[in-house]
């Protein structure tokens, strides 16, 4: 069962939902000392998803490399795992307000860690892998985590945000009690909320209009965090080797499911600063970008994932003692993509013209999520020789990352800044074809949100 949320029967959810899947070769293929463990923590904006979906699957890649145990997990969700608020803080000795799928995820790290030895896993060569928001669960936990529970990291298509302060969810707060008619400031309002039904608290919570995120609690995030997550305060929980990827058309799918998501991906990202279309025109014009979607998802890419992992990539290369590997996918399946867009535009009513919907105006291109399909080996929806070629040559330099924290020489590592290597990174192309480049991809724009965007602000 998941954690309640949107889109989903009450019989198919409940609160006691932490729980994960565990896909281990037969007992007899462990070596001595144990498999590597790759666990994988889901993504879905901190609002919804599961460990169980079939995305996540992981049997045909436990099947088809035998030499790795995957561990997929569950955590709280929405309302359920972000609820923040300072009359939660007199409830713990530790003052904990918020945060609390992150803590769950936390608890599942120390459970695998500690178990999984009794599944023929070796706990000291542990990888987590997030997607998405389960990505930024990653980049959170690299700084978070003790030295010791984990060896390696693979961050994919993370929307890298700092977390907001607690005082800036308390209006959200106030508006849920307000719809179920609970006042706040009192002994008893904490009481009260605990004792409305799940799916009741859940259509409060959704009519609210807000996404239930991570914030700064003083506790599992630290007064001051915000100043040095990306700069000097990166410590990296000890890990010896770290992937950060991203698709080339991160925003397609964003701005196919609802395009206000747009402007609120965009102000989420860079909260202080003034993105106006006045602004944008200079770097997004019309004639390079003729359509409103193509343009908008060219924004949502490059400002929320292209930019920050730019910029992460950088921060972790400084380290000489620690391997930093880049990737891309340029290309996605057509029958992939199709299937995408089915889902997203029966959900949202666009769903006519559907022979138009692999093109680069309307269709999904390399999107977000995409590269799931390859990496967990769903070969049956990759019609064709050299979509299973490329599924299983990608799988299997993940599976040798988790073993090694080494992807093999055809995988260059990112150097220092400065230096040749700086801006390595591997490309699944639309020519099907694996390759090394040096190039920064989108470099204008990329630039652009860097360094004119970002310290606007960071300092605003």
């Amino acid at each position: 069962l998941s954690c309640p949320q949107q889109g989903t029967k009450a019989s198919q959810t409940s609160e006691d939902c932490l729980y994960l899947n565990i896909y281990a070769p037969p007992e007899e293929d462990a070596p001595v000392g144990g498999l590597p463990v790759l666990l994988f923590i889901h993504g879905g904006s901190f609002q919804i998803g599961s460990a169980s979906i079939g995305l996540y699957d992981a049997t045909n890649l436990v099947s088809e490399f035998g030499r790795v145990i995957v561990v997929t997990i569950q955590y709280r969700l929405g309302v359920f795992g972000f609820l923040a608020a300072h009359e939660l803080v007199s409830e713990t000795t530790e003052g904990i307000a918020g945060n609390y799928g992150l803590l769950d995820q936390k608890t599942a790290i120390e459970w695998v860690h500690k178990h999984i030895v009794h599944f023929g896993g070796d706990p000291s060569r542990i990888t987590i892998w997030g997607q998405s928001a389960g990505a930024s669960s990653v980049h959170y936990h690299l700084h978070l985590l003790p030295p010791g529970l984990i060896r390696r990291a693979i961050i994919s298509s993370s929307p890298i945000m700092a977390p907001p302060p607690l005082q800036n969810a308390r209006p959200q707060f106030e508006r849920l009690c307000a719809a179920l008619g609970i006042e706040t400031e009192r002994k008893d309002t904490m009481e009260k909320l605990r004792n409305v039904e799940p799916q009741k608290l859940l259509k409060a919570a959704l009519g609210v209009k807000e996404y239930w995120n991570p914030v700064v609690d003083g506790v599992v995030f630290k007064e001051g965090f915000n100043e040095g997550w990306q700069g000097e305060g990166w410590k990296a929980a000890g890990v010896d080797a770290v992937v950060v990827g991203t698709m080339k058309d991160e925003g397609s799918i964003l701005t196919l499911v609802s395009p206000p998501m747009f402007t609120d991906a965009i102000q989420k990202t860079y909260p202080n600063a003034i993105i106006t279309d006045e602004v944008l025109s200079p770097i997004y014009d019309s004639k390079s970008y003729p359509t409103s979607y193509i343009r908008a998802a060219t924004i949502i890419s490059d400002a929320r994932y292209q930019a920050p992992n730019s910029r992460l990539v950088r921060y972790l290369a400084a380290d000489p003692s620690r391997r930093v590997y880049r990737f891309r996918f340029d290309h996605v399946a057509p029958l992939v993509q199709f299937v995408a867009s089915l889902v997203v535009r029966v959900g949202n009513g666009t769903w006519w013209k559907p022979w138009t919907w692999l093109d680069e105006e309307h269709g999904a291109g390399a999107f977000h999520v995409g590269d799931l399909v390859y990496l967990f080996l769903h070969t049956w929806l990759l019609w064709g020789r050299d979509e299973v070629r490329i599924a299983k040559k990608m799988a299997g330099l993940w599976i040798g990352f988790v073993e090694s924290g080494e992807m093999g020489p055809e995988w260059e590592i990112v150097g220092p800044e400065g230096e040749e290597t700086a801006n390595n990174i591997l490309v699944v192309g639309k020519d099907k074809k694996i390759t090394m480049e040096r190039e920064v991809f989108r470099a204008k724009q990329v630039t652009w949100w860097n360094e004119q965007v970002r310290p606007v602000n960071r300092d605003g």
